[in-house]
């Protein structure tokens, strides 16, 4: 796994294609597995990846492959990043801005 990953874009690619994830707690992945169903978020040790990984594969993780995906386009997509950043863009002062 990727050491403190900012964004997480693996994450969505998989979960983008219906895979759950196993991924460390950190940066950008703890913004994308935020339920259950997208996966499960260990500390960054070999032995709790281990092991979420034999949970997942002999439990499975709640949720379909179409929820996951769902979810990534819904809360994901290229239109709602931009609908989010002209939010934070909308509440910075505008002190200094041109326009």
């Amino acid at each position: 796994t990727a050491h403190l990953e900012p964004f997480g874009l693996t994450t969505l690619e998989s979960l983008a294609c219906g895979t759950p994830v196993v991924a460390v707690c950190e940066g950008g992945f703890r913004e994308v597995v935020t339920g259950p169903e997208a996966g499960i978020l260990v500390e960054r040790h070999p032995g709790a990846l281990a092991e979420a990984i034999i949970v997942a594969c002999a439990e499975g993780i709640p949720g379909t492959p179409r929820s996951r995906h769902d979810r990534v386009a819904r809360d994901w997509s290229w239109g709602r990043s931009a609908e989010i950043l002209d939010g934070i863009l909308d509440d910075v002062p505008s002190q200094g801005r041109v326009g």
